[in-house]
């Protein structure tokens, strides 16, 4: 081909591929049925990335409320703040949902849940951060924006809220348990004999005496705290603020009762009936609205992945979490199980994130067995191994040995300069865990120009799960805007696509108007599609455009030849 005729060609194609999008379609004479996806824009952007109004710092209740605030002031279309109950101090439990609101569908969802355990309030910054890090990366990052856009996302900051005027503002770091006010000593009085700082130096001491048993080995003798005798009784901390262990009071196995304690001194009393806080009860209400196949429960004290069981202790998903617990040992550090700022401890290359035991009463445990979440993951973020040489051995003689620790608070929490260390090292496991969300993706085209009386419709039909690992749960149907039931498939598995065509017979015709039309389930979300009438058309595509150009480009040049 001549150079001239090379260049006319480009010139040509060029051309008509500038002037693609203007011409997309030929309208032909007559209507034709249409079945069209709702596709809602992503919200647009319009902050700087997002900071923390009070960082490198622990966050006391009306903190988290600011920085709540602060969140949905900026985006206001991509976050909303519900209250789901009272604490037993009557301070709200919130709950944070992070999702494209443009997008009224029904969505999957995921949830994140912090802060059962008083002292173990870094949790709730990692949640600040979970937050933080979905503002500042939406609009700039596709895959986060997408998540966004196309997940729930629900994050419950803290469950133990009463718990926080003590721990942060009043450094009572052994607090577990909930602000029930309770009167262990029977004297009319509750809650007036709990651990104090009697020396001044910013801990609550523990003290605990052993001795060496010939038959049973080391006993102890007692476990005390520095405190004073408040009430005149002749003892200290009989009394103590805290009742409950929040993560022993849900509804499963309790019978068994192989976990926690009926001991209201005990660190794990389970209260006196299932859902008998305030916040558990609350939270009970809250998920049996939800359909959740993922969540996070966040919790401090070891480096662990606790992930559920059956009642004899036996993983009730084995080859999925085997899965799961070698996604989580290749994403998160080794410095995962080694304390969080100086000084380091190495450990050694065998010790496993996975820590497992069937215990009753646990949130795990009643999402998998009462909530059917095939994924509950009782995520332990953070333990200081560092912080068991803090003793200070008082007295050591042939019978007996006294010794104090100190090391309460550096075991849940790092230092606040590693907070957000803390974030970088754990971040991925929570893009993991929107990851493997399972999202729904169809589509339904008509298979047929045929209007008739717009009463019935016959489409082909895609749809498949993107998750690597979960699929639909139960059946996928095709329902109208007020769930009438118009076709069911069988449940999807995870990656699966399936092509069918699908005769719908409709409640109203299309003919006097649109009919909307949802595809789905409530764990994968609903697609929405509109059915209506719409012109004939002849649509042109880029390809067509340029195969025409070609042909039209080559038509010349055989007939430039000839003459």
């Amino acid at each position: 081909m001549p150079a001239n005729t090379q260049i006319m060609t480009l010139t040509f194609l060029l051309i008509l591929t500038s002037f693609s999008p203007m011409i997309q379609a030929i309208p032909l004479p007559g209507e034709v049925p249409a079945c069209i996806a709702e596709d809602p824009p992503s919200v647009v952007r319009t902050w700087d990335e997002v900071t923390l109004m009070y960082p490198d710092q622990f966050h006391d209740y009306e903190m988290v409320q600011q920085e709540l605030a602060q969140f949905e002031a900026i985006a206001p279309h991509l976050v909303s703040i519900e209250t789901f109950g009272k604490s037993t101090q009557g301070l709200d439990l919130n709950y944070v949902l992070i999702t494209n609101e443009v997008d009224t569908s029904n969505k999957p969802e995921t949830l994140v849940v912090a802060h059962h355990h008083g002292r173990e309030q870094v949790t709730i910054e990692m949640t600040l951060r979970f937050i933080q890090h979905l503002l500042s990366m939406y609009g700039v990052d596709e895959t986060i924006t997408s998540y966004v856009d196309n997940i729930e996302i629900y994050i419950i900051p803290t469950l133990n809220p009463d718990t926080l005027e003590y721990v942060v503002n009043q450094g009572h770091h052994w607090l577990r348990k909930n602000i029930n006010p309770y009167d262990e000593d029977m004297d009319g009085l509750v809650d007036e004999d709990s651990p104090e700082d009697v020396d001044g130096d910013g801990i609550i001491s523990q003290e605990v005496l052993y001795h060496i048993d010939p038959v049973f080995g080391v006993v102890t003798d007692y476990i005390r705290w520095e405190g004073i005798d408040n009430d005149g009784d002749g003892q200290i901390n009989e009394d103590p603020v805290g009742h409950v262990d929040l993560n022993r009071n849900y509804d499963v196995f309790w019978e068994e009762m192989t976990a926690g304690s009926d001991d209201v001194y005990d660190e794990t009393y389970r209260g006196e009936e299932p859902f008998s806080e305030n916040e558990t009860d609350a939270f009970r209400r809250f998920a049996l609205n939800h359909k959740f196949t993922t969540a996070y429960s966040l919790h401090t004290g070891v480096n662990a992945t606790y992930l559920s069981e059956d009642s004899v202790g036996r993983y009730v998903e084995p080859v999925l979490y085997n899965k799961i617990l070698e996604d989580f040992n290749e994403m998160l550090p080794r410095s995962f199980n080694r304390p969080i700022g100086p000084p380091y401890m190495e450990v050694s290359e065998n010790f496993s994130l996975t820590r497992e035991s069937a215990e009753s009463g646990l949130w795990r445990e009643w999402m998998y067995h009462e909530r059917d979440t095939i994924l509950p993951v009782t995520f332990e973020i953070y333990n200081n191994l560092t912080s068991n040489d803090m003793e200070e051995f008082i007295e050591i003689n042939a019978t007996h040995t006294l010794y104090r620790w100190n090391g309460i608070y550096e075991y849940f929490n790092p230092d606040k300069e590693f907070i957000q260390p803390l974030w970088e090292n754990i971040a991925p496991a929570f893009d993991y865990l929107l990851n493997v969300t399972p999202k729904l993706h169809a589509s339904l085209t008509p298979t047929s120009q045929e209007i008739g009386d717009g009463m019935s419709i016959t489409l082909e039909m895609n749809v498949g799960i993107e998750s690597p690992y979960f699929g639909s749960q139960e059946g996928i149907e095709i329902v109208t805007e007020n769930r009438t039931l118009l076709r069911w498939f069988l449940p999807l598995v995870s990656g699966q696509n399936i092509e069918n065509t699908v005769r719908l017979d409709l409640p109203t015709s299309y003919l006097d108007g649109d009919v909307s039309i949802l595809l789905g389930n409530n764990w994968t979300g609903y697609q929405r599609f509109t059915i209506r009438v719409q012109q004939a058309q002849f649509i042109i595509t880029p390809e067509m455009l340029i195969i025409s150009g070609i042909a039209l480009i080559a038509l010349v040049a055989v007939i430039a030849r000839r003459r």
